[in-house]
C-alpha cells in the first residue's frame, strides 16, 4: 500500500508541474484568439460552450472595455485572458506551442524513468530470490545485466535532472513574466503582487542556479587512527581483505556511535582504477558484545563493495543529490517551498523518481556484498554480526539519550556511555527489544538505501554454506588498546557537542522572539 501511495504521489507531483505549464501556453491561444467567444445575438453577452465568464459580470464582449469594479471579481486566469485577448503575438505562440510540445515529452520522460525504476526493483528482487547453486558465484548473470541497467539508468537519470533546470527556469520565468505583463496591460498594477512575483522568480532562480556548483563534503568523520595505535585491527583489516581478494583499507576513523561503513576519496578514474584512498569507518558503540568473528564477516561485507566497485561509481548520481538538496533547502529557507512554484514541484516529484532509481541500485548492491561475506565467513556468522549492529545501534542510542538528558538535566558529566546497561526486565530493555521486533518485521520500502534486515536474511538463506570457515576467536574490544581512555574520549566529545546544540538552539529561540 505504500509503495502504491509513493507511485501516485510521484504521478501527482509530475502531473501539476505539466498542469502548470498546460496553463500558461492555453492562455495565450486564448489570447490569439484562438477560443474566441462570441456575442450572442439576442442579448450581446459572450455566449456557447466556452465562455468563462459567469453572464452577471458580462456586459461587453471579451476585447472591450471592462470597468475596475468588476475586474476585481473576476478569477485570476479569465483576468489574465481578457487583458491579452485584443493582442496578437503569432510568433510567440508558434514559440509556446513547441514549448508546450517539449514539455509533454519532458513530462514523458520523467514518467518513463519512474516506471523503468519500478521494474528494475521488481527484476532485482526476482534475481535475488533464485536459489545459489556455486559457492564462488558472487554475481550471477542475470545480476550482472541488472547492475548494467542500473548504471545506464542512474546515468540517464542524473543527466535528465541538469536538462531539465533550463527548461524548468524557462518555465519559472515565463509564467512570472506573463502574470506581470497582464498586469502591465490592465493598467492597474498591483504593486504587491507584482514585488511578490519578481521576489519568488529571482529567489527561486537563483536557489536553483546556484544549487549546481553546491560541493560534497567527502571528508570522512572521525578521529584518525593510525596503524601504529591499534596494530592488531589493521592486521586483521588487511586479512579480511585478502580474504575477499581485494585492496586493503588505507585510513580508519573511529567515531562515537554505533556505525560500521567504508568509502572512497578520489577522482572517479582513481576510483575506477582501485587506486583512490578507502577509509574504514568505524562506531565504537558496536564493538560492546561482538566478537572478532562477526566483526570479520560484516568487514566482509563492507570489503565486498570495493570489489563491486560499488563505490567507484555514483559521483554524478551524488552530485545530483546534492544539487537536489541545495536546491530544496535554498526555497525552504525562503518560503517558496508552494505548490504553486514549478521549481518546488519539479524538486519533489524528481526526487520521488531519483529515489526509487538509485535506491533500487544501492539495495542491490547491498545484496550481492552480503554475499561476499557468506561465502568467506558463512551464513550463521554474518548473520549474527548483521542483527549486532543494528541491535547495538538501538540499545546504545537509547542508553545514551537517557544518560545525556540526565547530565545536563543535572549539571553533571555523563557517564561513560559505553558500559551503560540495563536489566532485563526494565521499561527501557522492554522497549529496545520492541525496537528491533519491529526493524526485524519491517519490509523494504522503495525509499531506504538498504534492504531490510527480514529481507536480507532471506536471500542470504539461499546461499549455500562454505566448505571451510576460518576460525576467529576474541572480543572485538580486544583489537583496540587502552579501551578505557577511548571510551571516555568519545563521551566527552559527544556531550560536548551535546551542549553545542543546547546552546545553538537558545541562541536561535531568543533571536526569534526579537525579531517578533
Amino acid at each position: 500500500m505504500g509503495n502504491s501511495f509513493s507511485v501516485k504521489k510521484n504521478f501527482i507531483s509530475t502531473f501539476r508541474l505539466v498542469y502548470i505549464a498546460f496553463l500558461f501556453i492555453h492562455s495565450f491561444l486564448y489570447a490569439n484568439g484562438s477560443w474566441r467567444l462570441q456575442d450572442s445575438p439576442a442579448t450581446g453577452q459572450p455566449s456557447g460552450k466556452n465562455t468563462i465568464y459567469e453572464n452577471p459580470l458580462h456586459q461587453r464582449d471579451l476585447a472591450g472595455d471592462v470597468s475596475a469594479p468588476r475586474l476585481m471579481t473576476m478569477k485570476v486566469p479569465a483576468l489574465i485572458i481578457a487583458s491579452l485577448s485584443s493582442s496578437h503575438h503569432g510568433g510567440l505562440i508558434h514559440l509556446l506551442k513547441i514549448f508546450g510540445i517539449a514539455a509533454l515529452a519532458w513530462a514523458g520522460g520523467l514518467i518513463l524513468l519512474l516506471l523503468i525504476g519500478g521494474i528494475l526493483s521488481k527484476l532485482t528482487l526476482f534475481a535475488l530470490h533464485k536459489p545459489k547453486t556455486q559457492e564462488k558465484e558472487s554475481v550471477s548473470k542475470t545480476e550482472k545485466v541488472i547492475r548494467s541497467l542500473y548504471k545506464v539508468v542512474i546515468g540517464v537519470t542524473s543527466g535528465y535532472y541538469y536538462i531539465s533546470i533550463p527548461f524548468v527556469l524557462f518555465l519559472i520565468i515565463g509564467l512570472g513574466g506573463f502574470i506581470i505583463y497582464a498586469c502591465l496591460k490592465l493598467g492597474r498594477i498591483p504593486v504587491k503582487l507584482v514585488l511578490f512575483i519578481l521576489f519568488g522568480v529571482l529567489v527561486t532562480v537563483y536557489a536553483m542556479i546556484r544549487s549546481l556548483f553546491a560541493a560534497r563534503d567527502t571528508t570522512p568523520e572521525g578521529m584518525p587512527l593510525p596503524e601504529a595505535e591499534a596494530p592488531q585491527l589493521w592486521a586483521l583489516l588487511r586479512r579480511v581483505a585478502d580474504q575477499v581478494g581485494t585492496r586493503p583499507i588505507d585510513s580508519v576513523y573511529l567515531t562515537g556511535g554505533a556505525d560500521v561503513a567504508v568509502l572512497e576519496q578520489g577522482t572517479m578514474m582513481e576510483k575506477i582504477r582501485g587506486v583512490a584512498e578507502r577509509s574504514l569507518i568505524l562506531g565504537i558503540g558496536v564493538l560492546e558484545g561482538m566478537s572478532q568473528a562477526q566483526l570479520c564477516a560484516v568487514l566482509a561485507h563492507e570489503y565486498g563493495h570495493f570489489a563491486h566497485k560499488d563505490t567507484a561509481g555514483g559521483n554524478l548520481a551524488l552530485q545530483v543529490s546534492t544539487s537536489i538538496r541545495e536546491a530544496a533547502l535554498g526555497l525552504v529557507f525562503n518560503n517558496l517551498n508552494k505548490w504553486y512554484n514549478p521549481a518546488w514541484l519539479f524538486i519533489n516529484g524528481f526526487y520521488e523518481i531519483f529515489i526509487m532509481v538509485t535506491r533500487g541500485a544501492s539495495r542491490l548492491q547491498e545484496f550481492l556484498a552480503d554475499r561476499y561475506a557468506v561465502i568467506h565467513y558463512g551464513a550463521k556468522t554474518f548473520i549474527q554480526g548483521l542483527k549486532h549492529v543494528i541491535r547495538r545501534s538501538i540499545e546504545f542510542e537509547s542508553l545514551a539519550d537517557v544518560e545525556l538528558g540526565l547530565a545536563v538535566q543535572l549539571n553533571r558529566l555523563p557517564q561513560n556511555l559505553y558500559r551503560l546497561t540495563t536489566t532485563n526486565d526494565s521499561e527501557q530493555e522492554i522497549n529496545i527489544n520492541r525496537q528491533f521486533e519491529k526493524v526485524m518485521a519491517e519490509r523494504t520500502h522503495q525509499r531506504d538505501s538498504h534492504p531490510s534486515l527480514q529481507q536480507r536474511i532471506e536471500a542470504i538463506s539461499l546461499l549455500p554454506e562454505p566448505d571451510a570457515v576460518e576460525t576467529i576467536t576474541g572480543e572485538a574490544w580486544a583489537l583496540l588498546p587502552q579501551r578505557s581512555s577511548l571510551e571516555e574520549k568519545m563521551t566527552s566529545g559527544i556531550y560536548e557537542n551535546v551542549l553545542a546544540q543546547i546552546k545553538m538552539r537558545k541562541e536561535f529561540e531568543e533571536q526569534s522572539k526579537n525579531e517578533r
